[in-house]
């Protein structure tokens, strides 16, 4: 099994985030919810607790989409994951 040591560069997260459409986030939003149908399908619940994780990326400069953090206290990029 081949694990990466890194995940994906600032810079490619950038790229990601600068060409992400309104189709992205609809896209997404379909996979989203083809997994939760599976999931019911398996087990059907009432409710479910989903745990959304961020991370900090410094941004340098005056990069589009970087803000100020102040838990990290700096600017950069904040996604969750």
């Amino acid at each position: 099994m081949l694990v990466k040591k890194r995940l994906a560069s600032q810079p490619t997260i950038l790229r990601f985030n600068e060409r992400a459409t309104m189709a992205t986030a609809k896209s997404l939003e379909n996979v989203n919810e083809v997994l939760q149908g599976r999931v019911y399908t398996n087990e059907p619940r009432s409710q479910f607790v989903m745990d959304l994780d961020s991370s900090s990326f410094a941004a340098h400069g005056e990069q589009h989409g970087a803000n100020y953090n102040h838990h990290y206290q700096q600017n950069g990029f904040h996604p969750l994951f």
